[in-house]
């Protein structure tokens, strides 16, 4: 699932800057990937194609969690929505 880091590197490599990753993880990513040769380039076109939710008729998962009140948690524009969180996380 995509979770708030999927998030946070997909929206700074896309709508740079973000000051989230930078000032929390961006080092200590960076120093991994080139620890193992690794392009992070690719880890973000793969964390594109991460769902934000998974369902079935019997069980729904999502990293985050949803509101009891809302009515539509993958709407941008219902307030209580997961979807809601992410669009505006960015400082």
């Amino acid at each position: 699932m995509k979770g708030n880091h999927e998030y946070e590197i997909i929206d700074h490599f896309l709508n740079p800057p973000n000051k989230n990753w930078l000032s929390q993880v961006r080092a200590k990513t960076l120093l991994q990937h080139n620890q193992i040769n690794r392009k992070i380039e690719s880890d973000i076109k793969w964390f594109m194609k991460f769902p934000l939710f998974w369902e079935n008729e019997n069980i729904f998962i999502s990293h985050a969690g949803i509101s009891n009140d809302s009515l539509i948690p993958f709407n941008k524009s219902d307030p209580n929505g997961t979807a809601c969180f992410f669009s505006l996380y960015k400082t």
